[in-house]
């Protein structure tokens, strides 16, 4: 008889979404080689972004209470609040187009990138538990929900999150 049982906590699963993170990350250089394909056959839209995704581990404010408490960050010149411990992450969309995303102190997501004019929500409810954050991919973000199961929400922006 197969039995197979739940993982205590999160470090296992968010260890696999790194994994998958990186190995998308490693997909990504493939769109040069896409991107020469296109320019070979003569295409009118030859020139296609190359695109980047980098995590950065949350740090934790010095001699904070709490690895929950605000966090500030700054982008771009307009200051937001992330929570601390929680890590952040960013699709490099290429030509200085650098899109981040924090899981702000109400626990949505937010993000901001050049010339958005500020911080600007996704929406969605993270889970307040640890390891937790906004984790990008490929054309999206996803992170941990109060349900804990992993949600995701796909560039265009307009749509929905939905389960991973």
């Amino acid at each position: 008889m197969l039995t197979v049982t739940k993982p205590s906590g999160r470090a296992a699963a968010t260890r696999l979404l790194g994994i998958a993170v990186l190995v998308i990350a490693l997909c990504i250089s493939v769109a040069p080689l896409a991107a020469a394909t296109s320019a070979d056959n003569g295409s009118t839209n030859s020139v296609q972004p190359s695109v980047s995704v980098t995590k950065i581990a949350g740090t934790e404010r010095a001699g904070s209470a709490s690895t929950l408490s605000s966090c500030a960050i700054t982008l771009y010149g307009y200051t937001g609040y992330r929570i601390c411990g929680f890590d952040y992450s960013y699709i490099n969309w290429g030509n200085g187009n650098v899109e981040w995303f924090v899981v702000g102190t109400n626990y949505a997501i937010w993000h901001i990138w050049l010339n958005s004019g500020g911080w600007h929500s996704l929406g969605g409810q993270a889970d307040r538990q640890t390891p937790n954050g906004a984790y990008t991919y490929l054309y999206g973000v996803a992170t941990w929900g109060t349900d804990d199961f992993l949600w995701c929400r796909d560039w265009p922006w307009s749509s929905g999150w939905y389960r991973c």
